[in-house]
């Protein structure tokens, strides 16, 4: 399960300005569509598609998948 999967908006940290204080940009929002999504994360490399259960999420230099749709590892927190 991922962001995308689970209706949660995604932001990365890109600059930490103290010592509680980050900047954060948005990256997924479960309130747009893929193609403003696939927007954001095109600087990634990424993009994500409709697949047969879930959505998916997939490299876009060789369509591979990026991340198993119902994949936890790696996931320290959602917030």
């Amino acid at each position: 399960m991922s962001a995308w999967n689970i209706e949660a908006s995604l932001s990365i940290v890109i600059e930490k300005i103290g010592k509680h204080q980050e900047k954060c940009k948005l990256i997924f929002s479960p309130l747009e569509d893929n193609d403003i999504n696939n927007e954001w994360l095109k600087e990634y490399g990424l993009y994500i598609k409709d697949g047969d259960e879930y959505r998916e999420l997939h490299y876009i230099k060789d369509d591979s998948l990026a991340w198993s749709p119902n994949n936890y590892d790696g996931i320290l927190q959602l917030v």
